[in-house]
């Protein structure tokens, strides 16, 4: 058996900046904490914020080129339409922004253009339930892994 590995060498280069801090809604990013694309090159921006300013929890959108074009999700709280702690976020296939809320032990479903479609999961530690869910990715086959923190796995839906 041998120890040694193969490596490669690979270098990314610089290509710019996007965003600016700010303390309001609208344009700019307050403790962003992910990031995803669209299938249209459209850039969504998680704002994960602390909970002296809950009402910039959000998902900004923009585009390569610094343009503004909106926001949804704004201020903290267990409506359908808000968060409590978003961690992360992926699309689907079919181009719809699922959202893990570690605090709400859900994940919630945007379509892309951020109207809330619905949410999934239920707290507890049985199959198919959320701890604190925190990471996300959907495979080829739209199959949802979610990283259920609090109990030490990850869940495929």
């Amino acid at each position: 058996m041998s120890t040694h590995a193969a490596t490669s060498t690979f270098t990314l280069d610089y290509v710019k900046t996007i965003g600016l801090t700010t303390n309001q809604n609208g344009r700019g990013f307050v403790n962003p904490y992910d990031v995803a694309f669209s299938k249209d090159g459209r850039i969504f921006v998680l704002n994960h914020c602390d909970s002296a300013r809950r009402n910039l929890m959000r998902v900004g959108i923009c585009s390569f080129d610094e343009e503004y074009l909106g926001e949804f999700g704004k201020g903290g709280g267990p409506a359908d339409d808000q968060f409590s702690s978003p961690v992360a976020m992926a699309f689907d296939s079919q181009d719809r922004l699922h959202i893990t809320d570690e605090y709400n032990h859900r994940v919630s479903v945007f379509d892309s253009s951020g109207n809330y479609l619905r949410s999934w999961g239920a707290f507890g530690d049985g199959d198919g339930q959320l701890n604190g869910p925190a990471g996300i990715a959907f495979d080829l086959d739209d199959n949802a892994y979610v990283v259920d923190q609090n109990n030490n796995r990850v869940q495929k839906f």
